[in-house]
């Protein structure tokens, strides 16, 4: 029997009978294994599952998280993830491993589940009663909140129907609010309150008697109903009456397709949130009634308390006192400083209290101390009731406790970023330190470097110790990492016996090699694990910020190879990337300082690239690209050479010079006769940095005496999303001297409507990746149909840039995008063939 089959017998056995779900899959997807608790929660029998995939158990949305998980835990990481059951709609926390032989081969997957569909379904609850209260204090009407409410109902529960009766004169219920895939069923729907007859409704029944009502509808007293109900399969129903000052306003009425749904705790759940729609109502109707009101205030599930006009304590509910521990007769008399926490400056509270003198409502997270010194947190609204003179009589605060939430929240922005095993950053968090890293090196100009550590031979340990055992190893290793390391420098755990290294903030590369040196030093002494003695060394790999790569994403694959590189040397030590500076980084510091010399010699030149009307074939304007002719090199790309200067910080320089050169150009143009031809320029980030950047746009107008309204300035969607207020604000300045304004690359990155309503631009650019495949990709082509639709409906014009041949030309006409730039018309002209060009009568 191999080490994976006596495994999966174990875990049989062991996980046969526990509450928690627990199953086993094969490499192919298809389970081997569940439990009862798994049958039972998806609605099957155990043994209907065995051989067949777990693919039919999820809906679209979970099923793609599912495969994801599934293929990763396959590559062997232990993973925590949540998924929804699509038949039954419980949702389960999960965690999986991968399944290994004695080989250590992967062989499938095996994990366990437990259900959080109650957990999850409180915590909604509990945020809506929150969201009831701050919309009653918002002022929000009844006709806004009741909707609101039973929209979110139906997200919570996911019933077919809820809605909100309320109790008329006449004897009728009338809808008041209504939500849910079925509310058709409420059509030519009359329900009589006042008929306590045996044909009595009972949503009337709830009203009248003022006690909840619930039932399947196999009961005798829906008799009368059925049949418009099952049409609707509705198998389950409950009104439950909406009180207020001691009488019945209404019910809320909610309906399932399941039979027997409304079990004990979601009837009390259901009862608590209509005992918090009828205090809603109560506000809502007359909020000045809130201080007369201090039964109905007593009954919420939020502390609430009552000042006078100086802040001293009035009344406080019973909600109060459990959540801070004092009762009305220790604090009455006495200001909120009794549960003052030292967490909050003096000035917080200075400012809490101008705006509520100035008869503002005020809300926020306040950290108070409960009655025998401990903390807690608060979402915290405090509202000025104002007498009939317009002063400020009484305050009304209510305190929701939100410190479990707070705590969770700690708990899972912690899960979200550091290593369950080791306790240190995880590749996410990693990533994130390592680009900001890398912006404060390329600000100081200094270096910074990755360390990628793979341990020798750990697989060797791990599948004659066990995995257990391997853990243990892995959490001692990571004791020792801490403590090599300055506070300024992050080590994470990658994944596996996999650590990374940020070392920032050095002058030199080989200031990292000591460091290294440091680190193999520390993992060679012998670890004590379970009265076994066990020798391990590790092969440090080493990358260097800006030397080795510009981005985290490559540093640290080259940080991989280095490390590879240090094994294939006989491993326990560490190798740089390149030793010394590499051939590439040479040939970017000679370019860079003949790029320095490029302007002043004239090499430096602009091409155009003619933009077409595809109905008439005419030009509509032309976009300005620099090229550079480098004496001794040729023609030089400006995908090599851009990069190169926004390094060495001359694109600003380079930029100006595009600017002046092409409204010059384009001005000497229209003099000889092409009076209405427009430039497009692209701009680099960078230049939206210069403080005086439109001064530079406006100084090149004027010298060049091109009229604003021909010259379009070009940004990236990319740049636009770096910092979108800046460059808004900066493109509103350029737009209001009649400059055209274009973005290009839409579609991506990270497109938004957003932005394309803040910035007014007149021209959206295709990106030539959607075209390369329109032929034969629809996708492409209704990515295309859609932005030009967004285009015409905010009025903007669409340019399809890198169109190369005619079968794109045609595509294009037929989703109406009328122009385009690209090699099926001519290629970036030099300035002679420009002029060629124009004059053949294209123009």
């Amino acid at each position: 029997m191999s080490s994976s089959d006596e495994e999966l017998k174990i875990f049989k056995i062991l996980f046969s009978e526990i509450r928690d779900l627990a199953y086993v899959t094969d490499t192919h997807g298809n389970i081997r294994f569940v439990n009862k608790a798994f049958a039972h929660l998806t609605g099957h029998k155990p043994e209907e599952f065995f051989g067949k995939p777990f693919t039919p158990l999820f809906d679209e949305e979970n099923l793609k998280k599912a495969v994801d998980v599934y293929t990763r835990t396959l590559q062997g990481e232990c993973l925590e993830f949540e998924l929804l059951f699509k038949e039954t709609g419980v949702i389960c926390e999960y965690r999986s491993r991968p399944l290994k032989n004695e080989t250590g081969e992967v062989v499938g997957t095996i994990g366990i589940a437990r259900d959080v569909t109650e957990r999850k379904r409180n915590q909604a609850i509990e945020h809506l009663f929150h969201e009831i209260d701050q919309l009653a204090l918002h002022g929000q009407s009844l006709s806004y909140i009741l909707p609101y409410v039973c929209l979110r109902l139906i997200a919570v529960f996911a019933y077919p129907l809820v809605w909100i009766g309320m109790k008329e004169l006449d004897g009728t219920v009338s809808i008041s609010a209504k939500a849910g895939n079925h509310a058709d069923y409420l059509k030519e729907l009359t329900v009589r309150w006042e008929n306590p007859g045996k044909e009595q409704c009972l949503i009337g029944r709830a009203i009248r008697s003022g006690q909840t009502q619930t039932c399947d509808f196999d009961d005798p007293a829906c008799q009368h109903c059925r049949e418009r109900a099952y049409t609707y399969g509705f198998q389950s129903f409950i009104a439950v009456p909406l009180r207020s000052q001691g009488k019945v306003l209404g019910s809320l009425n909610l309906y399932s397709q399941k039979l027997g749904i409304f079990d004990v705790k979601t009837l009390r759940m259901i009862e608590n949130l209509a005992a918090r729609i009828s205090v809603t109502a109560l506000i809502a109707l007359d909020q000045q009634q809130l201080r007369l009101q201090g039964t109905a205030m007593a009954s919420v599930a939020n502390a609430v308390f009552i000042t006078d006009s100086d802040g001293n304590i009035d009344w406080v509910n019973e909600a109060f006192t459990k959540l801070s521990g004092y009762t009305l007769a220790e604090v009455c008399g006495k200001t909120p400083r009794v549960f003052k926490s030292g967490k909050h400056e003096t000035d917080y509270y200075q400012k809490v209290w101008q705006e509520i003198l100035a008869g503002k409502v005020w809300r926020g997270e306040v950290v108070n101390r409960h009655k025998d010194g401990r903390l807690y947190t608060v979402n915290q609204t405090i509202t000025p009731l104002l007498d009939t003179q317009g002063k400020v009589s009484h305050f009304v605060a209510i305190h929701e406790d939100i410190t479990s939430q707070k705590e969770a929240e700690a708990r899972i922005r912690h899960m979200a970023h550091f290593d369950a095993l080791t306790n240190l950053p995880n590749r996410t968090l990693f990533i994130d330190r390592l680009q900001q890293e890398l912006v404060r090196a390329y600000l100081s100009k200094r270096l910074a470097a990755v360390l990628f550590l793979d341990l020798d031979r750990f697989k060797i340990i791990n599948d004659t110790m066990g995995h257990a055992f391997g853990d243990t190893l892995l959490k001692a290793l990571a004791e020792r990492l801490k403590n090599c390391i300055r506070e300024s420098d992050t080590v994470s755990r990658r994944g596996g016996d996999e650590f990374t290294f940020i070392i920032p903030d050095l002058s030199d590369p080989q200031d990292v090699a000591p460091l290294a040196q440091k680190i193999i030093e520390a993992v060679s002494p012998p670890f004590q694990i379970e009265n076994h003695e066990i020798n391990v060394t590790c092969s440090v790999g080493i990358a260097v910020y800006p030397l080795d790569a510009n981005n985290a994403e490559d540093l640290i694959k080259k940080a991989d190879i280095a490390m590879y590189h240090a094994k294939e040397k006989g491993r326990n030590n560490f190798k740089f990337y390149r030793e010394e500076i590499n051939a590439d980084s040479m040939e970017r510091m000679k370019l860079g300082n003949s790029l320095q010399r490029a302007l002043d010699n004239g090499e430096l030149l602009l091409y155009y690239q003619p933009q077409i009307n595809l109905h008439t074939g005419k030009i509509i304007g032309m976009e300005a690209l620099a090229r550079w002719q480098h004496p001794d090199l040729g023609m030089i790309s400006p995908s090599k050479f851009i990069p190169i200067a926004e390094e060495f910080g001359l694109i600003s320089m380079i930029g100006e010079w595009v600017l002046t050169t092409a409204c010059a150009q384009t001005r000497r143009w229209q003099n000889a006769g092409f009076s209405t031809l427009r430039v497009t320029v692209n701009l680099s980030a960078r230049q939206f940095e210069q403080k005086d950047f439109c001064k530079t746009v406006f100084t090149a107008l004027e010298k060049t005496k091109l009229d604003p309204h021909y010259l379009e300035l070009e940004i990236t969607e990319g740049n636009i999303l770096q910092n979108i207020e800046a460059v808004t604000a900066v493109l509103e300045e350029l737009k209001a001297l009649g400059i055209q304004l274009s973005i290009d690359d839409f579609g991506t990155k990270y497109s938004s409507l957003s932005y394309l309503r803040k910035i007014p631009f007149n021209t959206l650019k295709i990106d030539r990746s959607f075209l390369e495949n329109i032929t034969t990709n629809p996708d492409d082509v209704a990515i295309i149909s859609a932005i030009v639709t967004i285009a015409e409906r905010l009025k903007i014009n669409v340019v399809a840039e890198g169109v190369e041949n005619k079968d794109q030309v045609a595509l294009l006409r037929e989703l109406r995008c009328d122009k385009i730039q690209g090699y099926v018309h001519s290629p970036p002209l030099s300035v002679y063939d420009m002029e060629k060009y124009l004059l053949k009568g294209r123009w």
